[in-house]
């Protein structure tokens, strides 16, 4: 390779959602972006078979944020040798580390279960954080001669960013994740000098309900569990999505558009990340920081119960409705939602609201679809509880806002490359983008390598 060429290999997250992976060449460095785990049927049962590179060989490995489909891998890649730099903002930094904590218990438990040795250590977890620097948005990161990158809000999830990688004047921009009008997070930053671009594209043929829309949602199906006096059980993703919930339910008790009721965060990593949240207050919108600045806990309201340990978790099953779960995981795959979807689902007076995006092959995703019957564990469950799903609540751009971004690169981009999405997803925006702005996007495939 030419030194004045930037080579990317898409070795995760091509014609997938999750496991983002790019190895990223240039002047002489080798770097990653994202190392993160496949979930549903992207996990092929080889997760941790060998990298498509040689982890001693990465310079850099640059994070763009903390859900675990970017990040659920960089134990095991310390594991194999990886010695080299990590970056990311400090509050993707903070957040990383109980939730990668979280992710090694399940990992190893599953490997006990099997009868098989845990595919890396909690020490290779540890260790990853001696080797993590952090940035600031908008700051200038030195990777070698001629060559930088320059992390901007991507207000996808706190601390989350898009990855701008100058290479001598060549300007590659790795998006991560892009949100969705977020209730809480700052609108995001998105420059617009970028040679190349690599963009998600989760909702790109799907468009989300407005933010008023989905209040009004959230408050008809609450009022409906207590009309009912059910069990409203809300499987949310620990970041993010379970504070949005929070600070919509804190909304409503105060101006009394529902009773005191109660509401269980039935999850110790959403719980630990909901103070993280008040450590990065400048991160948030300005009316949300004025809320706080006057002394409105804005993820805390009458009726909230905490459930760190497994028993406080188990005695809400003694606590009559109407009451509110919120639990993860976010995609029904395991966690302690897992007990609650089994023990809720079959009563119609009981409603399981869907936040996020439910990848194929899991159990979110079989109740997002309508199935009548799902499994968990041994058990075969009829599923008589109300289904529903708030796209509203997703932290991804739907297709309209994503046609939007392209709007806003389109004048400076040679190459337009979409990643991180289904098949149907990336043909359909493809699609979109050709005809509204007459646009060749292109779609690479899993472990193909380009040069711009």
């Amino acid at each position: 390779m030419q030194e004045n060429k930037i080579k990317i290999t898409f070795a995760g997250g091509a014609k997938e959602v999750t496991g983002s992976n790019f190895l990223i060449e240039a002047m002489g460095k080798k770097m990653l972006v994202d190392c993160g785990m496949p979930q549903g049927e992207a996990d092929h049962g080889d997760v941790y078979g060998p990298f498509s590179y040689e982890p001693r060989e990465i310079d850099y490995l640059l994070v763009t944020h903390a859900h675990l489909d970017h990040i659920g891998k960089i134990g095991f890649l310390i594991n194999q040798g990886f010695k080299g730099k990590i970056y990311s903002t400090k509050a993707t930094k903070e957040i990383a580390r109980p939730a990668m904590e979280d992710a090694f218990h399940l990992v190893s438990m599953a490997a006990i279960k099997n009868g098989e040795e845990p595919p890396y250590s909690i020490e290779d977890v540890e260790i990853a954080f001696t080797l993590w620097h952090t940035v600031d948005y908008l700051e200038n990161v030195n990777l070698g001669e001629k060559l930088s990158a320059k992390y901007f809000n991507a207000s996808h999830v706190l601390g989350s960013a898009m990855i701008q990688i100058n290479s001598d004047g060549k300007k590659l921009l790795m998006t991560g994740d892009m949100g969705n009008n977020s209730l809480l997070l700052q609108d995001a930053d998105i420059p617009t000098d970028s040679d190349f671009v690599c963009m998600e594209c989760v909702y790109g043929d799907r468009k989300h309900e407005g933010l008023e829309t989905r209040t009004k949602n959230l408050e008809e199906i609450v009022l409906n569990t207590i009309k009912h006096k059910g069990t409203l059980v809300i499987p949310a993703f620990a970041i993010e999505r379970t504070q949005e919930v929070l600070s919509e339910i804190n909304d409503m008790v105060e101006m009394h558009k529902m009773p005191v009721i109660p509401v269980y965060l039935d999850s110790p990593l959403s719980i630990e990340i909901t103070h993280i949240f008040h450590h990065y207050k400048a991160l948030l919108k300005q009316s949300v920081q004025d809320k706080i600045n006057k002394g409105d806990d804005v993820f805390s309201f009458p009726g909230l119960h905490m459930s760190h340990t497994r028993d406080e978790s188990m005695d809400i099953n003694h606590v009559p409705g109407p009451k509110i779960v919120i639990a993860g995981s976010g995609m029904v795959q395991g966690g302690r939602v897992m007990h609650h979807v089994k023990r809720y689902v079959e009563d119609p007076n009981n409603t399981i609201m869907m936040v996020g995006y439910q990848a194929v092959g899991t159990t979110g995703r079989k109740l997002s679809e309508g199935r009548d019957k799902i499994n968990i564990g041994e058990a075969v469950l009829d599923v008589n509880a109300r289904i529903v799903n708030l796209g509203g609540y997703s932290a991804h751009r739907d297709v309209d806002s994503l046609l939007d971004f392209v709007k806003v690169v389109a004048p400076n981009c040679k190459k337009l490359n979409l990643i991180l999405g289904d098949e149907d997803s990336l043909l359909g925006f493809q699609k979109i983008v050709k005809e509204k702005l007459n646009i060749d996007a292109y779609i690479p495939s899993a472990d193909e390598v380009l040069e711009f």
